[in-house]
């Protein structure tokens, strides 16, 4: 995720960290209001927002992991 800046990536990661402790979507958006992290809009975090910011990491993820596509040898770029 080199896309995002470094205080973004932080910020996910302490959630998807918290989120295997065992926290809940709502402790973590209370744990995180009581630091004082907000959103990347300024704003504070709500369970629902926890919920949807974990997910999109996860898609996210997923996608860097699976974007080593070998498209060698199958023709779509070769001129005749």
């Amino acid at each position: 995720m080199n896309y995002l800046p470094d205080e973004r990536t932080q910020r996910l990661s302490l959630i998807e960290k918290l989120h295997k402790e065992g926290m809940s979507d709502r402790d973590i958006s209370e744990y995180l209001n009581r630091q004082g992290l907000k959103t990347p809009r300024n704003r504070y975090y709500y369970p629902e927002l926890v919920f949807v910011t974990r997910k999109k990491n996860e898609k996210r993820k997923n996608r860097e992991k699976d974007k080593d596509w070998d498209l060698d040898g199958i023709g779509i770029f070769q001129r005749i």
